[in-house]
């Protein structure tokens, strides 16, 4: 909104603009109303391209994952907000569900690794013949890359199942996987951010950022109407109704 400033008592030099004070025999200047007002939104950037009304989003999808015909299959669920929408405003979703941080979480895949038959060539090999039958994440990690070439990826359930459960990896814990135990990840919730996205009015038109009048009324209803926290975020009153307000108070005849 721009600055709005009322002087009911600016004096002017102009000598038309006077009375005589008969009581004091001076002359006394008469005052004004002024309604003086400057932009405080700018609209244009230093490149002077124009400035326009944007937006930062979030989309916030979970995966849930199960097993068929021996295999891992997933499905994306995306979130929506309370007005139906993929997108989330990024800092009322932090109000509303903490960090986007806490939105990143994954799952280690449930699997073990079971040896390979040995070959025949293999098979007098007593380090090969030793090796255990059946390895977890962490003990086959643990072993050479020439080993680990001696064992196979397996699934734990020995059935479809509708749901893998297993405890949740949050995003510090998984910047601290290494690279080969990121390998075994499987991702079930993240966020993604969208800056700077234009915000279109209600006649679906993106529109310049400025205070010089409310471009849209209808749109500030719409989105208070939807979280009272979004009141006068895109559309607001500028210079045009606060000069329409002054005129009203100072019973303007043109008004």
């Amino acid at each position: 909104m721009a600055a709005l400033f009322l002087f009911d008592f600016l004096f002017f030099s102009d000598t038309n603009n006077y009375e005589y004070d008969k009581r004091q025999d001076y002359e006394v200047y008469i005052d004004y109303p002024i309604f003086f007002a400057t932009m405080q939104e700018p609209t244009v950037n230093n490149q002077k391209e124009k400035i326009y009304v944007t937006e930062n989003y979030v989309t916030w999808t979970k995966w849930h994952y199960g097993i068929k015909d021996g295999e891992i299959v997933s499905e994306a669920e995306e979130q929506k907000t309370k007005w139906d929408t993929t997108d989330f405003i990024q800092d009322l979703f932090i109000q509303d569900f903490g960090s986007l941080e806490s939105h990143k979480k994954w799952i280690f895949k449930p699997i073990t690794f079971e040896k390979k038959p040995l070959s025949q060539k293999d098979s007098g090999n007593q380090t090969l013949v030793a090796l255990k039958q059946s390895l977890s994440l962490n003990e086959f990690l643990a072993l050479p890359k020439d080993i680990q070439k001696r064992y196979k990826e397996v699934l734990n359930h020995g059935k479809d199942c509708e749901t893998i459960s297993a405890n949740e990896i949050s995003l510090e814990e998984y910047k601290n996987l290494s690279k080969e135990w990121q390998k075994y990840c499987l991702i079930i919730e993240d966020v993604k951010v969208h800056n700077n996205v234009r915000v279109k009015d209600t006649h679906g038109h993106i529109f310049v950022k400025h205070d010089l009048f409310n471009h849209d009324p209808e749109l500030d209803k719409l989105w208070t109407s939807r979280d009272n926290r979004l009141e006068g975020r895109y559309s607001k009153d500028g210079i045009a109704e606060a000069f329409a307000e002054f005129a009203k108070k100072e019973h303007l005849s043109f008004f």
